[in-house]
């Protein structure tokens, strides 16, 4: 779980809106060009991957989510800091068989205040990505990083495979040209740089959770993060 960081100072435009419409609430956004230009804002602010499995999202396949659900905190569906973007689980999963949901359409309106958030300075030291693509607690009394991974379902099968996947393309790289220690350290350098660098606003995919791995389990150096 990369850690999002809000300025605290929302989008000029989203004030504007609120003090031109004192009266409305979230809903009356929906269809809005406020509503897009407020998605946008947040999409870059996340570097383009969900809030909550770091996978690659775009505004087709995201949507707003309030970290403290409308149900239970009505006054606050139009603060800013409490507004992120999660990725569309459900619709990601190509399987006809069974549909799985996780992230923001799992979560719905469950809230638990222990429970571990983006928005935690230390979320990103607390979950750790193994080799075969599950997310693990770093300690085990560690309830909210438990109750997270179990809420926003972080180990449906579909993300363990998707995150499996790209660490099997890393390892055999290293596996395949028999590399020495030096050649190793120099590749998994490379590796990192790129799972940090920003293009067109954008992190590739399961961004953090790789680079937590490749620094646990090979003592990859970090680098100066995002």
């Amino acid at each position: 779980m990369k850690r999002i960081i809000k300025n605290h100072r929302e989008p000029e435009f989203f004030s504007e809106w609120k003090q031109q419409n004192p009266s409305k609430k979230y809903k009356d956004l929906q269809g809005t060009l406020t509503k897009k230009r407020l998605h946008s804002e947040l999409l870059l602010e996340q570097y383009f991957l969900c809030c909550y499995c770091g996978t690659n999202i775009e505004v087709e396949n995201s949507h707003v989510e309030h970290l403290q659900p409308q149900s239970k905190f009505k006054k606050r569906t139009l603060n800013y800091n409490n507004l992120l973007i999660s990725c569309n689980g459900d619709n990601l999963i190509e399987s006809d068989v069974q549909e799985l949901k996780y992230c923001g359409h799992l979560k719905l309106d469950h809230y638990n205040s222990e429970m571990l958030t983006p928005l935690d300075e230390d979320c990103e030291e607390r979950m750790i990505l193994s080799a075969d693509g599950r997310i693990n607690i770093v300690r085990d009394e560690d309830f909210g990083a438990t109750t997270a991974i179990d809420v926003l379902g972080l180990n449906t099968y579909v993300l363990i495979d998707r995150r499996a996947s790209i660490i099997d393309g890393i390892l055999t790289e290293v596996m395949g040209k028999s590399m020495n220690d030096y050649e190793q350290d120099q590749y998994f350098k490379e590796v990192l740089e790129d799972l940090q660098s920003i293009n067109n606003g954008r992190l590739p995919k399961f961004s953090q959770e790789l680079t937590s791995f490749l620094m646990n389990e090979f003592d990859v150096f970090d680098l100066d993060k995002v």
